[in-house]
């Protein structure tokens, strides 16, 4: 009786060790199961939400786009056989002919064969349309302000045209001077020109340049 009593004990134990054994091997798979759905997620979030992607995405979407309509503006002078001369700012990518339309067109009476209406503009661009029959004297048609610089004028001989050509000076200033020079006789200096109504310092500053007095 105590050798069965003693091995039915005994297989109870085993029993017992074997079950404890089962119940720690499938905590064990389980943990590791955990642990690889654990990783796996990890590695799943660090795919879809990389911040350094994301910020590059971002950064992507921010850059400066620079619409046609901030290009660079210049400002020219129209003068001359148009229906609204004056100064106007214009994109640097535009023409003498868009220059023409800023000033209402060309006249009746305009002679445009002398410009070259496809001439891209330029900052301070003059640009002079002639009358039909208007010889063209000191500073040709469509002229840039540099190129003016070199044909000077002189205001002891030069007629109302060319007078008029000057920046400040309309057909009623030229006279002006002709009609003070005729009373006064020839300027001695260029600065004299102030002493004709209608000329002051503001005016003498944008001509003084294109002026001479021979």
């Amino acid at each position: 009786m105590r050798i069965l009593t003693k091995m039915k004990k005994f297989k109870e134990v085993s029993w017992g060790i074997g079950m404890l054994c089962a119940v720690i091997i499938v905590i064990l798979i389980v943990s590791v199961d955990h642990a690889d759905d654990s990783n796996t997620v990890t590695l799943d979030t660090l795919l879809t939400e990389n911040p350094v992607a994301d910020s590059q995405k971002e950064a992507e979407g921010t850059k400066e786009i620079i619409p046609d309509e901030l290009e660079l503006n210049v400002v020219v002078d129209v003068k001359g056989a148009v229906n609204n001369p004056g100064v106007f700012s214009l994109n640097a990518n535009q023409r003498v002919i868009d220059a023409i339309d800023a000033a209402d067109g060309l006249t009746e009476k305009a002679d445009p064969k002398h410009i070259n209406f496809a001439q891209l503009l330029e900052d301070e661009m003059y640009i002079y349309i002639p009358i039909e029959g208007e010889e063209m004297v000191g500073i040709e048609a469509s002229l840039e302000l540099d190129q003016a610089k070199d044909a000077m004028i002189n205001i002891n001989d030069a007629n109302e045209q060319t007078l008029s050509q000057l920046n400040g000076i309309g057909p009623s200033k030229a006279n002006d001077i002709i009609e003070y020079r005729e009373k006064n006789g020839p300027f001695g200096s260029i600065d004299e020109i102030i002493k004709v109504s209608g000329i002051g310092e503001k005016t003498f500053e944008k001509i003084s340049e294109y002026i001479e007095a021979k």
